[in-house]
């Protein structure tokens, strides 16, 4: 089978690196995607599951909140992983209700794409 060169990332700390199974893992119904999880902490959750290839990164106090941390390191992370293609969602609250097209198609061409959370699409 060739490798997927699509990848969905998550960035989570303390409880939310033992949660991604109600979230993250449905986006692997998409066959096209490989989850990778990067778990900022001294360890990887004991329950780890076989879906996701799961990465092990330090907390960085420069960012001085968890959050923050999460919010602005997620986009280096990226640089990390052999993908060509990446959707970047949020650990807790995103679900993958239906599959979704494959990434290049859902680009159409852009280099980028974005969708702001809650109340903030109003301003778009």
């Amino acid at each position: 089978m060739q490798r997927s060169n699509q990848a969905v990332v998550t960035v989570a700390t303390s409880d939310y690196a033992h949660r991604l199974d109600y979230t993250f893992t449905s986006f692997a119904k998409n066959p096209f995607l490989t989850l990778h999880a990067f778990i900022l902490g001294d360890r990887l959750p004991e329950k780890r599951l076989p879906e996701i290839i799961y990465h092990l990164e330090k907390p960085d106090p420069a960012y001085q909140h968890p959050m923050r941390d999460a919010y602005y390191r997620r986009m280096l992370f990226i640089d990390q992983l052999e993908e060509e293609f990446v959707l970047v969602v949020d650990n807790s609250d995103v679900l993958c209700l239906q599959p979704i097209p494959e990434l290049p198609k859902l680009l159409r061409g852009a280099a980028l794409a974005a969708c702001v959370e809650h109340r903030g699409s109003r301003y778009i």
